[in-house]
């Protein structure tokens, strides 16, 4: 679908171990955070994000290829990566701390690489018990990502001032004075009839996309990822 447009001053191979400290974020609007939990130097058991108390046995061995496959391979989405491609990722004997990095590395690499085509920035905590990833439809006027999953997801958008024009009327409005624009699927060929896209719109999109291939209720059970939330800006 899509180029990547990873930040490689900020990026911070997970699953390589070269997370040696804190790094500063670039400070770059996002539309979507997801935090794993680290073994950092303390290897600390107990592990606090947000309201949310885990209890992670770092050392504890795990089957990395039947966890993935819950991950990755659920038969209700689209698939990742096939069986054979799983099998080079992970082990079916590898500690929970092994397991964890590599999954934040598939992950990170995924969703910067074609398949998905967003904007990866991943940093860790001060602390070093965190890592961050920041995750953004591109801004950028030439890239063509957010269209092409709106065109994907026919999602719905607010019709422009010149799709009124063409239509030989106004924007309707209500009592109160405020425009009640009609809603259309997104058309990537016509892009100028629809309004641009709102911070909300970047979230839905990237929040369906993730869900056509990713299980995130099962990272979140096998505690490999702390909490995700969407970054609401108002516009």
């Amino acid at each position: 679908v899509i180029a990547c447009l990873y930040d490689k001053r900020q990026s911070i191979a997970l699953a390589s171990g070269e997370i040696s400290g804190p790094a500063e974020s670039s400070g770059r609007d996002c539309d979507y955070v997801m935090i794993f939990p680290l073994e950092g130097e303390k290897r600390n058991q107990i592990h606090v994000s947000g309201t949310r108390a885990m209890y992670i046995r770092w050392d504890e061995v795990v089957n990395g290829i039947e966890q993935a496959r819950l991950v990755f391979m659920d038969p209700s989405k689209l698939q990742i990566m096939n069986e054979e491609e799983l099998q080079e990722h992970f082990q079916e004997q590898m500690t929970h701390a092994e397991y964890n990095k590599k999954v934040c590395q598939l992950l990170s690499e995924t969703l910067s690489g074609p398949l998905f085509g967003l904007e990866v920035e991943a940093f860790a905590s001060l602390d070093h018990d965190e890592a961050f990833l920041k995750i953004s439809l591109p801004r950028d006027d030439n890239d063509e990502t957010t269209t092409q999953y709106a065109t994907h997801f026919r999602y719905q958008v607010a019709l422009s001032d010149e799709a009124y024009e063409k239509l030989n009327t106004t924007v309707p409005r209500n009592i109160h004075g405020d425009e009640v624009r009609a809603y259309a699927p997104y058309v990537h060929n016509d892009a100028n009839l629809f309004v641009p896209f709102r911070s909300v719109d970047r979230i839905r999109l990237i929040s369906a996309r993730l869900g056509r291939f990713v299980d995130i209720s099962e990272l979140m059970k096998q505690q490999v990822l702390a909490e995700h939330f969407a970054v609401h800006q108002f516009e």
